[in-house]
């Protein structure tokens, strides 16, 4: 239960959201980005990466693929 908060979501689990979300349901790469960015900034949630998960999401709306975005994410800069 969100409300209870003090939840972790792995960026495994935001990986495979946006898949189902595109894959399975059709949402456009915007929805899932609104969609990731909005549950992200959620009272009680704490993403494992979240910088990593910000750039994804802004590469994913630029085209990029959001698997994609969020394995270079971990490459140095």
């Amino acid at each position: 239960m969100i409300a209870a908060g003090d939840i972790f979501v792995s960026q495994t689990v935001c990986l495979e959201t946006a898949w189902v979300l595109s894959s399975g349901y059709g949402f456009t790469a915007d929805q899932v980005a609104s969609g990731l960015s909005g549950f992200a900034g959620l009272p009680g949630i704490t993403i494992e990466d979240p910088v990593r998960l910000a750039m994804a999401i802004d590469w994913m709306r630029g085209g990029m693929d959001f698997a994609e975005a969020l394995h270079l994410g971990v490459q140095p800069f």
